[in-house]
């Protein structure tokens, strides 16, 4: 790799380095600073990594030959170096086929593993933007309420309740799964990244 043609770019706090759904021309790889992964999942942006020093990024699009598949946003005055996306490719080129085809699949899977973590993320902050607990309360509450009301409306409430409580715990215990997974694949990629 020539690495001449790299170039130097500083960035601004708060600057897209690269946008989710784009075609990449560069891969970066982070000098000083800081920078944050988002991923667009059900409309919302939603961070599913961060980069620091020394941290390779954008060259998943060039292996797969797709687009990006994540923003990637400075946090604080960040450095970054430019790698052009054909002296990529040709250093690339320069691979075995069985290890080219390997690292394919390597970053398929990690672009849907990243999909899923996105997902679990954003439903995850949902549930917490829905603070389980203080609705409980409130049912709690609602409960001696329900003692004032004629019986068959008692029954019909009661009944909502229960299946709201359920539902309630449900979510809580799916919110615990969801943390475990969050972890498993943290777990997962730092290994991969390690390699």
């Amino acid at each position: 790799m020539n690495e001449s043609e790299f170039m130097t770019v500083n960035v601004k706090d708060g600057d897209h380095i690269i946008d989710e759904g784009t075609w990449g021309y560069y891969t970066y790889i982070i000098k000083e600073g800081k920078a944050k992964v988002y991923k667009e999942t059900d409309g919302k942006q939603v961070m599913v990594g961060t980069l620091k020093a020394g941290d390779i990024f954008g060259e998943m699009s060039f292996i797969e030959g797709t687009k990006r598949t994540a923003s990637v946003i400075a946090e604080g005055n960040t450095v970054v170096e430019r790698i052009p996306r054909d002296t990529f490719l040709e250093a690339l080129n320069q691979l075995p086929q069985d290890l080219r085809s390997k690292l394919t699949a390597m970053v398929s899977d990690l672009t849907r593993i990243t999909a899923i973590y996105g997902q679990l993320n954003a439903k995850l902050r949902e549930v917490q933007i829905m603070n389980i607990q203080e609705r409980m309360d409130v049912i709690a509450s609602f409960q001696e309420e329900i003692e004032k009301t004629p019986a068959i409306l008692r029954r019909v409430i009661s009944a909502m309740v229960q299946r709201l409580q359920t539902a309630a715990a449900g979510c809580t215990h799916l919110v615990n799964q969801m943390d475990d997974s969050i972890k498993a694949v943290d777990s997962l990629s730092l290994s991969l990244t390690k390699k």
